[in-house]
């Protein structure tokens, strides 16, 4: 016989599954992508996950639970230098993992919403990845992450394919630059020039 407790449990499985559902549609898993878009905003176990950054963040003002900061302040009471450099140290070390699920949370609702093509997605989406990379990785490490040569860019203008090293570089810190008919476009921003093409 189900007890309330029972049909309760089998809830919030079915809602979990859901939104994972929900997630996998928004952002669809990328085994090349470190960051699990589901886990990051629904896992309460590891540290660097949405939940793991708050909890962790309240110890930026205080590391005794029992010492509440007010609403109006902060009073930052950290018993040592060596708690207080651990605990800003993750606080800067986390802070890209939520800039990374905030900004592709963000593309992705408003291609939706904006009725983007896919290839604009897949455009925009490779842009940010890469710029985020280029300043910590060297660039063989994220050609083969981001699996670039598997990715035409096509000039919106003429049409003319690009896939090269030079290219991928140059899109990566500055802008993109058709070989062939020379139109130029600013790399540090949305992407729209790309939405009428259709082939990837």
């Amino acid at each position: 016989m189900l007890t309330s407790d029972d049909t309760g449990s089998y809830e919030i499985v079915r809602k979990k599954d859901k939104i994972r559902k929900h997630i996998e549609r928004i952002c669809p898993p990328n085994p090349s992508d470190p960051l699990d878009m589901y886990k990051f905003r629904y896992s309460y176990k590891d540290q660097l996950t949405l939940n793991g950054i708050l909890q962790a963040t309240n110890h930026l003002i205080t590391s005794r639970p029992a010492l509440k900061t007010s609403p109006s302040g902060l009073n930052f009471i950290f018993p040592d230098d060596e708690i207080r450099h651990r605990n800003i140290g993750f606080y800067y070390a986390s802070i890209p993992y939520v800039l990374k699920y905030t900004l592709d949370l963000v593309m992705k609702m408003f291609g939706e919403i904006a009725e983007l093509s896919d290839y604009t997605m897949l455009i925009n989406l490779t842009n940010s990845t890469l710029k985020s990379l280029q300043m910590i990785s060297e660039y063989a490490d994220v050609k083969q992450l981001l699996h670039l040569d598997q990715i035409n860019v096509f000039c919106p203008k003429c049409g003319h394919r690009h896939n090269s090293d030079e290219m991928w570089i140059q899109f990566a810190y500055d802008h993109f630059e058709c070989e062939n008919c020379h139109n130029k476009i600013n790399t540090y921003q949305f992407l729209f020039d790309f939405n009428e093409i259709t082939e990837k």
